[in-house]
């Protein structure tokens, strides 16, 4: 089993990756022919593409990952469902767009909030082929599809760039991306089938309804930062925000998630196996750590160089915000993984009462930041995503043995590794002109640091990874 779950860890990731990798590219050329000010209206509809996703779903996605064997009555109803939310949030959303271009004063939001929608409802046609080949640990196919998908539509994203679409361009980037993985996704598992049993919905809305204002909760909050740097700051301050944001969680979110899409459904069949449970955590935490903890020092280390060189000096402004926002990025990886495991053992009810004292603690910072300006607010996502990790790290001993101490350890060797990093790249950052030359040497040096560390500690995660890599050399021999 640990074989295959890191077979389906590497394709996870490569998924991430890969689509993350291109997004990347198409990113970068859009913000150097476009720079904040579109980037800062984008993330006003990002603001409610969260929150809309996470009502479609209704909170049932997770109950019907967790349950063992969901019928194909559940699959029906949580099909049709989605649908209907799906529809319904459109309408809604369609004929609120004039009042959020208003409160944001940007008249452009009415069109591009009324077609970037439309998203919503084309991907829930293939809601439930998505879940049934996360239950089937068949992530090879979704990399696959969602590769195919990206590529075409950065392409497209592209050409339309090049042309002078503006912002037009990552709408479209949206748009042909999830209409491209619903044909796939149709292609690659054939068949479609909506209808509703209510003992199904009953079952899965059981739990699926705590996990909906839950999640609900955390959309709204974290999507509320966003709200109030576009609206208290200005729409520019927003772009240099969300770029930051979309760096920071393309390798702190989205690791974790390619780890979590894989874990989850492993977690949830030996739910019932406590020892079991806890050495399959430690594994996942201590990789998980790792591969978080390097990315996000790595980030902070080289982030002058990598904003200068490679997004221009029209977001200059943007790297004391990155630097700062991936002190969050380290630790929000912890929270989720914590959550995770809370979803596994069905306490669904904990995971309510962490996201109340969530909203708290974002409330007072957005108060703070109010009187002391977006850097205050940037520093109080750090200061509360520290005291939300350890809330939630508090769990372990009680659900499994497994102490906030023991954690702490079990995390201290991959903090240190990605620690030494950043304080390397640190010292070139600020002491060699900034320059792709200088970009390449931290670059090789995290190399250099890794391998050094690897050879000469073979029992950390770099030394693991090293061995891995040469008895697999010497197989292939």
């Amino acid at each position: 089993m640990i074989h295959n779950t890191s077979k389906n860890i590497a394709w996870s990731i490569l998924d991430k990756f890969g689509n993350y990798l291109m997004n990347f590219v198409v990113g970068i050329i859009l913000a150097r022919l476009l720079g904040p000010q579109a980037f800062g209206i984008i993330g006003y509809v990002l603001i409610f593409v969260g929150v809309a996703n996470v009502m479609a779903t209704a909170g049932l996605r997770d109950a019907i990952i967790r349950k063992k064997n969901p019928t194909n009555a559940d699959y029906a109803t949580l099909q049709l469902v989605n649908i209907c939310l799906s529809v319904l949030l459109y309408i809604i959303i369609y004929f609120s767009a004039p009042t959020i271009a208003y409160f944001f004063n940007e008249s452009i939001l009415i069109q591009i909030i009324r077609i970037y929608f439309i998203i919503i409802i084309i991907q829930s046609f293939a809601f439930t082929k998505h879940i049934k080949l996360i239950k089937k640990l068949d992530f090879r196919g979704i990399t696959i599809i969602s590769v195919i998908a990206t590529i075409i539509a950065g392409i497209t994203a592209i050409t339309m760039a090049f042309n002078g679409y503006g912002v037009w361009s990552l709408v479209a980037l949206g748009l042909v991306n999830w209409s491209l993985r619903t044909i796939l996704f149709f292609l690659y598992t054939p068949g479609f089938q909506a209808s509703f049993t209510q003992s199904s919905f009953n079952e899965l809305w059981s739990f699926g309804s705590r996990m909906l204002v839950s999640e609900l909760m955390n959309d709204f909050f974290n999507n509320l930062n966003r709200a109030f740097v576009g609206k208290v700051f200005s729409t520019n301050t927003l772009g240099l925000f969300t770029k930051s944001e979309t760096y920071k969680d393309t390798f702190s979110k989205n690791v974790s998630f390619a780890f979590i899409s894989v874990y989850f459904p492993v977690l949830s069949d030996i739910q019932d196996n406590t020892v079991k449970l806890k050495e399959t955590y430690r594994t996942m935490l201590s990789q998980l750590t790792f591969f978080i903890f390097l990315a996000m020092f790595v980030l902070m280390g080289c982030s002058q160089n990598f904003v200068v060189n490679v997004l221009g000096e029209q977001w200059i402004d943007a790297i004391p915000i990155l630097r700062i926002l991936c002190i969050s990025g380290l630790l929000k990886p912890i929270i989720s993984l914590n959550t995770n495991l809370l979803k596994v053992l069905g306490r669904s009810d904990i995971i309510l009462k962490n996201q109340i004292i969530y909203n708290s603690l974002t409330c007072m910072n957005l108060v703070i930041a109010y009187v002391y300006g977006i850097y205050a607010l940037i520093i109080g996502i750090g200061v509360y995503s520290a005291i939300m990790a350890s809330i939630t790290s508090s769990y372990g001993k009680s659900m499994i043995a497994y102490s906030y101490m023991e954690q702490l350890k079990d995390m201290k060797v991959n903090f240190f590794i990605g620690f030494s990093v950043f304080i390397t790249l640190f010292v070139i950052d600020i002491y060699l002109v900034t320059s792709w030359a200088t970009l390449a040497l931290q670059i090789t040096c995290v190399g250099f640091i890794l391998i050094t560390l690897g050879l000469a500690f073979p029992k950390t995660e770099p030394g693991r990874y090293i061995s891995l890599f040469l008895s697999k050399l010497k197989i292939s021999r």
